[in-house]
This record gives structure tokens, C-alpha cells and sequence, in this order.
């Protein structure tokens, strides 16, 4: 008898093509539940990221930890000779592994340079993980993002049992901090750096944006059943953490996970355009960071509540966007939610689809077109200040030494973040 998995499963592969399917020979464990995704390249030894793992209090079932060793095709040599040092280390925990973890390392050495990158890395990663998964009889297991880069807290695996298992969400959000190093300058450059996302990701709630949720790709949690119902992780060479979870986030709310941590580093990278590691080569070259002013979340909370408000006029709603409208055309909006009008028959219905339609990456342009074209980005600190008293009713702390500022507001969201994936709620109960 075909089951849905069965189909599913075969949907995937015809659409979307398990790449990385039987890569690995070594049988997978008649208890295996979970499974641990690390793309890596030109890495070296990861014995601070995979001992942290070794570490965690383990739950019952085997965890597989599956490090995904890549290289483009005209990588240099010295990529090539650290990822055979990542080969050993990964085989090295192996042989000296305790019951219920499993570490195995899967190469892909050639990949061509069109599509070398973190997005094809965790995709093939993923996708070996997913069929593991769905061969050892848990489809519903737990399917996590990690970074070569990165430690997590002895809680991590019983943090992310217990949420699933609870919550039964499709695809959660882990809550991060930076490690602050000691250097004066570095500290001071991750310090920004983190509370600028902290008070992006805090604005965007406090717009109710379909997408309010951190999409740092270390962070990712999801299960195998999900991951394939999302047609998987896409090939993007960075970026592709984002477009993942804003594809979930069409169809479901994303969840938070508070009563654990991820702690990625706060190096500087080359590879990426955007993200930590350039945030730190920007400030290592004296560049200071800057977020979005205040005003882009106030304009995208008058725009979501004009495009969820049932049976106004179509002049109405632009009233209602104010300096928005220019956008708004530029996305058609009116034809769009003329469809989702004539297509649903409740107002329950009826926002979701817009909400659908009007999601995480419309949001982004928006807030991008606004800082353009009205609204110039601000000091971080001036930002967060107005976000954490439009979010909590409150004032940030003060404090005489203007160093300490911006680490007691970081401090704060931290707290924020931390409350919001410790609550259990359903986001936006008037939609889902």
C-alpha cells in the first residue's frame, strides 16, 4: 500500500531530486530519530562544534551528526587539504563516539562553481538526512542546521526534542548569541552587529510581518517530513537560509526556541555577501553598522493592517499605506488582493492568503524601498531604543558610560528573544 510518505517521498525525488540520496553507506540505526546537519569547507579540525554536540545531554534515540564536506571544483589546494583534516577529525569522534550519537562525514569535493556554496552544501546534507530519517521510521524527527563554526548548550538536543514534541511546530527558529570576544574593537563590532538584527527581527513583529522570526541558517530546525514538503533546501550561494524558512512561513508561522542556545562565531568571512562574517570585515575596515530606521516598521504595520482589513475599497486600503503606495503598485498589490477577495470565502481565509501573498521577502523589499527612497538607516542604538518601547512599553536602560550602552541594549533584546521562544503562543490566531 502507497502511504502520503511514500508520495511525498517520490514527489521529492522526481521534483527536486534527492542529491544526495544512499551517499552514505553505513546503515542507519533501527532508533535513529534525529540528525544534526554541518556543511563545512576548508575548516580544518571541528572539534569545538562536534565536542559541544558530544556533550549534550542526549535524549532517547540515536542523534546523527552528518558534517557535509565540500569544495568547488576551482577551490584551491589548501581547501582540499583542510577538508581531509575535517574527514579525520569527523571519523576521529566516530571511533570514540558513546551509544546514541552517530558522526559521519559525506565529500563532495567537485561541486561546480555555479552552485558551490551553502545552499547546495546544506542541501545535500539535508536531503541525506531526510532519507535517513524516513528510513529509520521517523519522518517526524528533528532536522537541525548547524555551522562548522559554531557551539550550542548542553540542553540543545532535549531543548529541540521537547519543543517538537510539545509545540509540534513544523520549523523553529533556535535562539543565538554571539560569543563576545575581549578585543575592544571585535566586541564592540559584534555588540552592534547582533542588535541590529535583534531590533530588525523585533520590528518586524511589532508589524506583524508574515516572517518575524531570525533566519540565521545555524539556527534552522526543522523534521525530514517538512523539509521535503518545502521541496528542501535551495542552491543559493548565500541568502539561502532566508528563502527557506520565508517558504515555510507562506504556509505556517515559524516558532521560536528559547530554553536553549546556538553560539555562532563572530568571525570575519570573505565568502558571504552579507551576514557576520561581512558585518566584521565592514568593521575591521572602519565601517560603522547602521539598521533601519524605526519608521520602515511603523509603515509595514499600516500596510499589513490595510491588507487585512476585510471589505474596504481599494482607495481605502491606499489611504491607509500612506508613503507605501509607490511599492505597493510596483508588487500590483491591487489586483492581488482583488484575487485573494474573490477566492476565499471567510476573513479568516481571506488573510491568511494575503498574508501568504504579502510575505517575509515582499516585507524585505519594502523595508529596503523605504530606506531608499524615505527613510535613511539610523544608528543602532537610536533604532533599538524606539523598537524596544514600541515592543515592551518600556525604556532601554541607561547607563554613564556610553560603551556600555549598546551592550546593555543587546543585554536587553537578548532577554526579549529569550521570553518570546520561552512563551507558548500561536502567532496571529486571527489568521492560522
Amino acid at each position: 500500500m502507497v502511504t502520503p510518505l511514500d508520495r511525498l517521498l517520490e514527489h521529492y525525488r522526481d521534483r527536486h531530486g534527492l542529491i544526495a540520496r544512499g551517499g552514505l553507506s553505513v546503515p542507519w540505526s533501527s532508533d535513529l530519530r534525529r540528525a544534526v546537519v554541518i556543511p563545512a569547507r576548508g575548516e580544518g579540525d571541528l572539534g569545538a562544534v562536534l565536542g559541544s554536540l558530544s556533550a549534550c545531554e542526549r535524549p532517547a534515540g540515536t542523534t546523527e551528526v552528518i558534517v557535509l564536506v565540500n569544495a568547488s571544483a576551482d577551490d584551491s589546494p589548501s581547501v582540499r587539504q583542510a577538508n581531509a583534516a575535517t574527514v579525520r577529525s569527523v571519523a576521529q569522534w566516530e571511533a570514540g563516539n558513546q551509544q546514541g550519537m552517530r558522526f559521519f562525514s559525506l565529500s563532495h569535493n567537485r561541486i561546480s562553481p555555479r552552485y558551490a556554496g551553502v545552499g547546495t552544501a546544506r542541501k545535500l546534507g539535508l536531503d541525506e538526512a531526510a532519507f535517513r530519517l524516513v528510513g529509520a521510521g521517523a519522518p517526524d524527527g528533528v532536522l537541525a542546521c548547524l555551522d562548522a563554526d559554531c557551539t550550542v548548550a548542553p540542553n540543545y538536543l532535549v531543548a529541540l526534542e521537547r519543543h517538537f514534541a510539545v509545540a509540534d511546530p513544523a520549523l523553529a527558529s533556535v535562539y543565538f548569541e554571539h560569543p563576545l570576544p575581549a578585543e575592544e574593537a571585535a566586541r564592540a563590532a559584534i555588540v552592534r552587529y547582533e542588535l541590529h538584527l535583534r531590533t530588525y527581527v523585533n520590528g518586524l513583529r511589532s508589524a506583524r510581518a508574515t516572517l518575524a522570526s531570525h533566519t540565521v541558517g545555524s539556527c534552522i530546525v526543522t523534521t525530514a517530513r517538512e523539509y521535503l514538503a518545502l521541496g528542501g533546501m535551495n542552491r543559493r550561494q548565500a541568502g539561502e537560509d532566508f528563502y527557506f524558512v520565508n517558504k515555510h512561513a507562506q504556509r505556517h508561522p515559524v516558532s521560536d526556541v528559547g530554553d536553549t542556545c546556538v553560539y555562532p562565531s563572530a568571525r570575519i568571512s570573505e565568502r558571504v555577501p552579507f551576514g557576520t562574517g561581512r558585518a566584521m570585515r565592514q568593521a575591521s575596515g572602519g565601517e560603522v553598522q547602521l539598521t533601519y530606521d524605526p519608521r520602515c516598521y511603523e509603515t509595514l504595520r499600516a500596510v499589513m493592517d490595510a491588507l487585512e482589513a476585510v471589505g474596504l475599497s481599494p482607495a481605502e486600503r491606499e489611504a491607509r499605506v500612506g508613503v507605501a503606495a509607490t511599492y505597493l503598485d510596483e508588487v500590483d498589490w491591487r489586483a492581488q488582493v482583488a484575487q485573494c477577495e474573490r477566492e476565499t470565502r471567510s476573513p479568516q481565509a481571506y488573510r491568511k492568503r494575503v498574508r501568504t501573498w504579502f510575505d517575509g521577502f515582499k516585507a524585505m523589499k519594502l523595508i529596503h524601498w523605504l530606506t531608499a527612497q524615505h527613510f535613511p538607516r539610523a544608528p543602532v542604538l537610536d533604532a533599538a531604543e524606539s523598537v524596544y518601547r514600541r515592543v515592551t512599553g518600556r525604556r532601554l536602560a541607561k547607563n554613564s558610560q556610553p560603551e556600555l550602552l549598546e551592550e546593555l541594549a543587546l543585554e536587553a533584546f537578548r532577554r526579549l528573544d529569550r521570553e518570546h521562544g520561552l512563551t507558548p503562543h500561536r502567532q496571529f490566531p486571527d489568521v492560522y
